[in-house]
């Protein structure tokens, strides 16, 4: 075992002795499947099941993980090996907002792509072909930055805002973390949500994503007139469409935006032909404030294995954070911080031009003494080793 691989299984496992895990969520904990990859040897251990959280805690203490995972749905007998078998109760409903899928300009500025076929190398997000030889296996190297995350929490929020306002979830009824990473986890877990199926699931996944909405259905003709659904008072997508609509049509300032502009107010009932043109017009220009960037395979998955709660993500050394609205409002990378303590002098061998509140642009291949958080950040990610 490596000296960098011994000091994180030493610091986990202290952290995991006095770890803030809880009963309050997730609930039940007897009938969810546990799972965990080993930090010793990445090895995926599944279909673990604990009677109290003390009986998980001496588990991960002993055997301690790089990631650790409860399962979303309730089973009659998680232990199981055979999924047939567990006897599924329900699952709860998980919102994954992961700036990993969501394109942000700065990606070009700190992550970068490798072939693993012929090396070529780039910037930014991994292309669906290597541009040199075709192929389409890649490694990403990724890394935390302010703007990502910035992105991820706002696409939370928006994620928070939907719930509340067209399906009636109240703030209060959702459970969020951060993820350790990149993003965040948005739960809802009630008796209704538990019971919904791939497909119910799959349509909450489509009206999120905007996925079929055709601009057409919100404009009805009788006769020689049109008329137009969409308000700034509305609910649903025509109101958030309405509303977003709105402050474009306001810059254009032309006698057709003014037209449109009193259609949205809801003080004229009937568009013209112009008015509509305008409104296909500014739509790609609105439709990213109002979908939701959500990964639709975790959200329609009833057997997904979701990251526990106050665990540590082993390609970070950062806590999986819970968190209330008003904490992801103004949340900082600072709240996940879980190593404080001291200092590590490492060798550099990769880093992004800046991590946390560090420059380290100009530091690849020197030997430096970081903060503990910075090294064991850096020494998760396989990019700095220890040096006397």
């Amino acid at each position: 075992m490596s000296r960098e691989l011994k000091l994180l299984k030493s610091l986990f496992s202290r952290y995991y002795r006095y770890a803030e895990f809880t009963t309050d969520f997730p609930r039940d904990l007897p009938r969810r499947e546990i799972a965990l990859q080993l930090l010793e040897n990445e090895a995926m251990v599944r279909h673990l099941s604990f009677n109290s959280i003390e009986d998980l805690r001496k588990y991960v203490v002993k055997n301690v993980p790089s990631h650790l995972y409860y399962s979303t749905a309730y089973y009659e007998n998680p232990g199981v090996d055979d999924m047939d078998q567990k006897g599924w109760l329900g699952a709860e409903l998980v919102f994954d907002i992961d700036v990993d899928h969501i394109p942000t300009p700065c990606k070009e500025e700190h992550d970068r792509w490798i072939c693993e076929n012929c090396g070529e190398a780039g910037r930014g997000s991994k292309p669906e072909k290597c541009p040199k030889c075709g192929g389409s296996k890649f490694r990403q190297i990724s890394w935390i930055c302010d703007k990502c995350l910035e992105v991820a929490r706002e696409e939370a929020l928006k994620v928070i805002e939907v719930l509340d306002s067209d399906f009636g979830v109240s703030p209060h009824e959702v459970y969020i973390c951060f993820s350790g990473h990149r993003g965040f986890h948005i739960h809802v877990d009630t008796d209704v949500i538990r019971e919904l199926s791939q497909d119910a699931r799959r349509e909450i996944a489509d009206y999120m994503r905007l996925i079929g909405l055709r601009i057409d259905k919100f404009f009805t003709k009788r006769g020689k007139r049109t008329y137009s659904r969409l308000m700034i008072t509305s609910s649903g997508i025509p109101g958030r469409l309405a509303r977003s609509l709105y402050e474009k049509v306001i810059e254009v300032g032309t006698q057709v935006a003014r037209e449109v502009e009193l259609v949205l107010e809801g003080k004229k009932e009937t568009i013209s032909r112009k008015g509509i043109k305008l409104i296909e017009k500014l739509l790609p220009e609105v439709l990213p404030s109002i979908r939701c960037e959500i990964d639709e395979k975790v959200l329609i998955d009833t057997h997904r294995l979701i990251r526990f709660p106050n665990s540590l993500h082993g390609k970070t050394g950062l806590k999986v954070t819970p968190l209330t609205v008003s904490e992801l409002e103004r949340f900082s990378i600072e709240k996940a911080i879980v190593f404080r303590k001291g200092s590590l002098r490492v060798r550099l061998h990769d880093a992004p031009p800046k991590l946390f509140d560090m420059n380290l642009g100009n530091c690849v291949g020197r030997v430096l003494d970081l903060p503990m958080y910075v090294a064991i950040y850096l020494i998760c990610r396989k990019v700095a080793t220890l040096e006397e």
